[in-house]
């Protein structure tokens, strides 16, 4: 009985082995790989159920690579796009729906891969050249940028104010309160005391002591693309009723310098 159940198993296993060395075994086993993958990664089993109908679609060589690879998914968005206009499906509520998901997905992975790059922790990190708000408590906020970084301290350019005379404040042993927002990661805020420095009297800089206390705030939500787009703006009065037909009259010239899925960023006149 125990031997005639040993053969059994055998032959099942010896079968198994044997699909799985034919082309179609091989696909199922590249498909059990690719989820197992995913899930590994954090992946929901929709996404990945639905980022092997894209790598198929594109053939696409590794597969695996859609979970980290944004060039990859472009490579499979790019071909899915190409196929649809051959074949004159682009406009079709299944093609519009899949590509909408794409793109939802490709937003998740960029805007992850840019949660993980290193923020600031020191503000030894600040960049020269960075503007700051100031807040020195019971007074008033003040603007200024960063002219100077060592390892003793940083410096700051004199703080000015439209509404304040900065040059009558004695700023020496101040406690303040800085604030700044870092290009393409986030906004900073930390705390601080401006240190004497007799060796700067008479110039127009502050000497800080340097923080590792630094809070990061205001994350983006949204992919953001820099462009130069030259449109016509149309201003909407209160209660107007909106509609997608084209306007006869020229609106009022702009150039488009950002764009995401949130909005946009726009100049007239010179303003943003």
């Amino acid at each position: 009985m125990y031997i005639a159940l040993l053969i059994l198993i055998a032959v099942i296993f010896l079968s198994v082995i044997a699909f799985l060395l034919t082309e179609r075994g091989k696909n199922l086993r590249e498909k059990i790989l690719f989820f197992s993958a995913g899930l590994d990664s954090g992946f929901k089993p929709g996404q990945i159920l639905l980022l092997l109908k894209v790598g198929e679609y594109a053939e696409l060589e590794n597969l695996q690579s859609l979970f980290w690879s944004l060039p990859a998914l472009d490579r499979c968005i790019a071909e899915i796009v190409r196929r649809a206009h051959q074949r004159g499906t682009e406009n079709t509520e299944e093609h519009q729906s899949l590509m909408a998901r794409l793109y939802s997905y490709r937003t998740e992975v960029e805007l992850e891969q840019s949660r993980k790059k290193r923020g600031l922790e020191s503000t030894r990190d600040i960049q020269v050249g960075q503007k700051v708000r100031i807040l020195l408590p019971g007074v008033g906020v003040f603007s200024s940028k960063v002219v100077k970084n060592n390892s003793r301290d940083l410096v700051f350019d004199y703080p000015s104010s439209p509404k304040i005379q900065a040059t009558s404040i004695d700023w020496a042993n101040r406690n303040i309160s800085v604030y700044f927002w870092r290009h393409e990661d986030a906004g900073y805020v930390f705390d601080t005391v401006v240190l004497p420095d007799p060796l700067s009297a008479g110039r127009a800089i502050l000497h800080a002591a340097h923080s590792f206390q630094l809070v990061r705030s205001q994350k983006r939500k949204s992919v953001r693309a820099k462009c130069s787009i030259y449109a016509q703006l149309y201003l909407v009065k209160p209660g107007e009723t909106l509609n997608s037909s084209l306007e006869g009259d020229p609106g009022m010239k702009c150039l488009l310098e950002d764009l995401s899925e949130d909005g946009a960023m726009f100049v007239v006149g010179g303003r943003r």
